[in-house]
């Protein structure tokens, strides 16, 4: 696969329909090819993901681990990798815990 630049845009082959090309924009990375629709917003839960991470998503199908995500629910900041699911929509994928199973309180 190949990165090339468009329009002073970045661009790479697209994951999905394997025929267009997707085109890094400000908000939105976008297959250009019009029947694919394949859409990746560049802030997710409330952290806005690089041209570099867009990249590494589209090219690899995930990023490596990113820090400072805000979850919605609890406000709480996280890390987690992000990549892509059988349809193509973008879902977190976290690091395995580090203490494995959580350590029950006895009486």
């Amino acid at each position: 696969m190949t990165f090339e630049q468009k329009d002073n845009r970045q661009s790479c082959p697209c994951p999905k329909c394997k025929s267009g090309n997707v085109v890094i924009y400000r908000k939105v990375a976008k297959c250009q090819n019009e029947s694919c629709g394949l859409t990746v917003w560049r802030s997710i839960a409330k952290k806005e993901l690089t041209d570099g991470q867009l990249t590494d998503l589209l090219m690899n199908g995930k990023t490596a681990l990113i820090k400072g995500f805000i979850s919605s629910k609890t406000g709480n900041t996280f890390e987690a990798a992000v990549k892509f699911d059988a349809d193509y929509k973008t879902v977190f994928e976290f690091p395995p815990n580090k203490g494995g199973s959580k350590k029950r309180r006895t009486k």
